[in-house]
């Protein structure tokens, strides 16, 4: 609902679920958010409440239930061209959840973003965050009392992204992020690392490559549990890169081919593993040390005929690494060598048609 002069707005939203064989259950998702939406002066804020076996996955996807959460934002937008910037903008973000039951605090942030949009359409963002200690419920895998916890490290980050103007044949963009554990865990470090360039040799043919590399050590993960049922956790070290080559070409205005390469590797390290207390706190166990080296690779290719309004003919091709290949993560182990040893391996191979056809009423039906 707006006001009169669009400038002031409520929304809110309000969903039921049920679950009836298995594990029959309920449970519910309300939303109230208010906004001002109008001027150089913004902000909203908005209340969340996921109930304990609120569950939609049949229907959506829900990353975790059982939360309360209220969400903030303010900004000042400068929305005309001033000196050498076309507009700019700055915000403050902050956030703060705790369990719905029980009713423990979960995690919280805030951070600050500032804009800018160039004269020749550049643009470039920086923004600054802080993460106080939290309280994770989710990683121990016990969504039935959501009782236990493990405490994360505080840690602040700085961010920077941008790009290029992206009506110029040549395209660039990056996104480069740090992070610092301060005293929580001197040892401790997280960085995010993209950039991507796409290319349009023409109207009829574009290439975009994109490539990721996340990694973070002493990164606590699920490992477990004891003969007593008590929780175990391991400290990691883990890398993620991920590479995605994709293009277009157009044949005609109404029949084009559409090319996707990914390849994703992930590596952890174990360093160590640890008991959890009931305060969330660890205690260090005796536990082997290990290594994990997966590796993703998928190829997608469809050639499509919108041959009418609504209706199209589509051709697929899909490729991928076997579900059970595995790439030694002896010698040299890094992303290269991972990467040329996907073709060496044994992939699976998929070709499917889909047919779609639109059926308009008005054209069936006699003319009176």
């Amino acid at each position: 609902m707006f006001d009169k002069s669009n400038i002031y707005n409520l929304r809110g939203t309000a969903r039921y679920s049920k679950i009836f064989s298995g594990t029959p259950s309920d449970g519910f998702n309300t939303t109230l958010r208010f906004a001002k939406v109008s001027g150089n002066w913004q902000y909203n804020i908005q209340g969340n409440i996921e109930s304990a076996n609120y569950n939609p996955r049949d229907l959506g996807f829900l990353q975790a239930p059982n939360e309360v959460s209220v969400n903030s934002n303010f900004g000042y937008y400068h929305f005309q061209p001033s000196g050498a910037l076309l507009q700019y903008n700055y915000r403050i973000n902050a956030y703060y959840s705790r369990m719905y039951q029980p009713g423990n605090f979960n995690r919280a942030f805030v951070r600050g973003t500032g804009f800018w949009l160039f004269r020749n359409f550049w643009d470039v963002s920086l923004t600054a965050g802080y993460f106080p200690t939290e309280n994770d419920y989710f990683v121990l895998g016990d969504p039935a009392t959501y009782r236990r916890f493990v405490k994360r490290p505080s840690y602040g980050y700085i961010e920077s992204s941008g790009s290029t103007d992206s009506r110029k044949r040549l395209y660039v963009r990056y996104s480069v992020l740090f992070s610092d554990f301060f005293e929580s865990a001197p040892n401790k470090a997280y960085h995010a690392v993209e950039g991507g360039l796409r290319y349009r040799f023409s109207n009829r043919f574009t290439l975009d490559l994109s490539h990721r590399h996340e990694g973070e050590t002493d990164y606590i993960i699920y490992a477990g549990r004891e003969i007593n049922n008590e929780p175990i956790v391991a400290f990691v070290n883990f890398t993620d890169v991920t590479s995605i080559l994709s293009g277009i070409y157009n044949f005609t205005p109404r029949v084009n081919l559409t090319l996707r390469g990914r390849h994703y590797l992930s590596r952890v390290h174990f360093n160590r593993y640890a008991n959890v207390v009931l305060n969330g706190n660890t205690i260090n166990k005796s536990g082997t040390a290990n290594y994990s080296n997966v590796n993703v690779f998928n190829l997608d290719a469809f050639l499509t005929w919108d041959f009418r309004l609504g209706s199209r003919l589509i051709a697929g091709y899909k490729n991928w690494l076997g579900d059970e290949e595995i790439i030694s993560p002896s010698g040299k182990n890094n992303y290269l060598n991972n990467l040329r040893g996907t073709f060496g391996k044994r992939h699976g191979n998929e070709f499917t048609i889909r047919f779609i056809y639109f059926l308009d009423y008005n054209q069936l039906r006699k003319k009176s």
